[in-house]
């Protein structure tokens, strides 16, 4: 199912996520996610964005590709949601950082509150967890915060053929 959120078309939206899932979420992981992410990740649940690509920078290749293929669910009755896969990944990720978007290869978009200014009402920054990438520099900084990262999205391009 198609829809239009903010100025962005979203594509592969499940239904609405009540926010008993998302408070839930919230506690156990002791975050509070920024109200731009959850806007849209409650009423596009699972889904992404039609222009879902985007570079990061790779500090052994330089100038990467890649996309925001889904966002993670937030309802709990999901097998992909939320809190499940960080449950899988957090002995591999550094502490406070959140996924909530995969890029269909293993690495996630994910939320970098190791600051912890957010709890002033400063949203997190999001990062880019490489897996392949063992050090700190498997933490690939993207934007300052959600509304930046969705800016950087662009139509994925074509190969030749």
């Amino acid at each position: 199912m198609k829809k239009m959120i903010g100025n962005l078309e979203w594509v592969n939206c499940k239904s609405m996520v009540d926010k008993e899932s998302v408070q839930k979420i919230e506690l156990e992981l002791g975050v509070q996610f920024p109200a731009d992410y959850l806007e849209i990740a409650s009423q596009c649940d699972g889904g992404r964005p039609a222009q879902n690509a985007f570079t990061v920078q790779d500090p052994e290749l330089g100038p990467v590709g890649t996309s925001l293929e889904a966002l993670l669910s937030l309802d709990l009755r999901s097998s992909s949601n939320l809190l499940t896969v960080y449950s899988w990944l957090k002995d591999q990720l550094p502490a406070y950082i959140i996924p909530f978007g995969e890029d269909g290869g293993s690495d996630y978009v994910c939320f970098d509150y190791r600051s912890k200014v957010y709890k002033k009402g400063i949203t997190p920054k999001v990062v880019y967890w490489a897996h392949e990438i063992e050090s700190q520099e498997s933490i690939i900084p993207l934007s300052e915060n959600f509304a930046q990262f969705l800016q950087m999205l662009q139509s994925p391009r074509k190969l030749p053929e």
